[in-house]
């Protein structure tokens, strides 16, 4: 969402897109906030949320419903 210039409110992720893969398990292995394979970066409103698998911090977003 948003847009990307200086100043601006965007969210960008960024992914390999051959790599990308969920692991996200919420029967088995109980690991609902696993990271996805293959994701590198996640920006929400401008401070980085993960960074090459690692989170950084879980303060910037809030989840869209459809």
């Amino acid at each position: 969402k948003g847009s990307m210039a200086e100043g601006a409110d965007a969210d960008i992720a960024i992914f390999d897109p051959e790599r990308f893969c969920d692991r996200a398990d919420f029967v088995w292995l109980g690991l609902p906030d696993a990271p996805p394979e293959g994701m590198r970066q996640v920006i929400v409103g401008g401070k980085v949320e993960l960074d090459q698998g690692e989170v950084k911090q879980r303060s910037a977003g809030h989840v869209i419903r459809f």
